[in-house]
């Protein structure tokens, strides 16, 4: 993927990322999907090429300042641990019920189609054809 400009590095801690969906349901509440996208884009640059923890708040914080967001300390900061937590786990448990989910990665593609775990770029390009 180097040659696309995608350096993975799958070093560095992993745990939960309750607080990252945490920060994208508020951004996307209150900036909207286009800058949820930037800050998803920041977030996975953080995780998956600069092995940064996206459950550490100070991550979170440096990832939103970056794409423009200097209030996310809203959601993050000391004593709004519970900003957004019953959104996120209920939408979680309805994805759980709803679509059987119960592994990382999890792909709901066009509210219906489902694939757990890592797929192919040849799989998706047949889930996107199927759909048109």
């Amino acid at each position: 993927m180097a040659d696309i400009g995608i350096r993975f590095s799958m070093g560095g801690k992993t745990g939960s990322t309750v607080d990252s969906q945490r920060l994208l349901a508020w951004c996307l509440e209150k900036y909207g999907w286009q800058k949820q996208n930037e800050l998803v884009e920041a977030l996975f640059l953080d995780n998956f090429q600069n092995e940064r923890f996206i459950g550490d708040p100070t991550v979170l914080l440096d990832a939103s300042k970056r794409v423009g967001i200097d209030d996310a300390a809203e959601v993050l900061g000391e004593g709004n641990e519970a900003v957004f937590l019953d959104e996120v786990m209920t939408q979680y448990q309805s994805y759980t019920e709803r679509f059987g989910m119960d592994g990382v990665p999890s792909w709901i593609i066009d509210g219906s189609i489902v694939h757990m775990g890592a797929q192919s770029v040849q799989e998706f390009i047949n889930v996107f054809l199927d759909l048109e």
